[in-house]
This record gives structure tokens, C-alpha cells and sequence, in this order.
């Protein structure tokens, strides 16, 4: 697993703990560097795994279609959110 992966699920699960997360706390939960952070933030939103209402707004889990093999690993087979629409 690699230093995004795992900052992804420290981020994630504290998002979906606490409903939301300030985008200031981002550095410290993806132990990374302020701008570092910001990139893989800005990376994780493009993606679908979190959203947020705009630049300044917390962040926030998602769930969408995409996100379904990450976030439930054994529940759906391999490629199925290759499928989604």
C-alpha cells in the first residue's frame, strides 16, 4: 500500500465518522506536506472517493459507483465499477 492509499483511508474514514472534514485538517490526516496534500485532495474529489461543495467547504465521503471496489473490496466482484453508468 502506498502513502496516498493509505492517507486515503485515514481521510475517508474520518469523513465518514464525522460527517465532515475542515480541508486544514487534510495535511495531518494524509501526514504529508500542506501543498502535497492539496493535490491529493484535489485528486481524491476528481475521482469520486470525497466531495466537497466548493474550494473552501469541508470534505465530505462519497460513495458513488466508482468508489464501490475500493470501498467494499470483497462485496463486489473485480470490474464492476467499469460497468457503472
Amino acid at each position: 500500500m502506498n502513502d496516498a492509499s493509505a492517507g486515503l483511508g485515514v481521510l475517508r474514514r474520518e469523513t465518514f465518522m464525522r460527517g465532515a472534514v475542515p480541508r486544514g485538517e487534510a495535511p495531518r490526516l494524509l501526514d504529508m506536506p500542506e501543498r502535497t496534500a492539496r493535490r491529493y485532495v484535489a485528486d481524491f474529489i476528481k475521482q469520486g472517493l470525497i466531495i466537497s461543495e466548493s474550494s473552501l467547504a469541508p470534505l465530505a465521503i462519497n460513495f458513488s459507483s466508482a468508489s464501490v471496489g475500493y470501498v467494499f473490496p470483497r462485496l463486489y466482484p473485480e470490474g464492476v465499477e467499469l460497468n457503472a453508468p
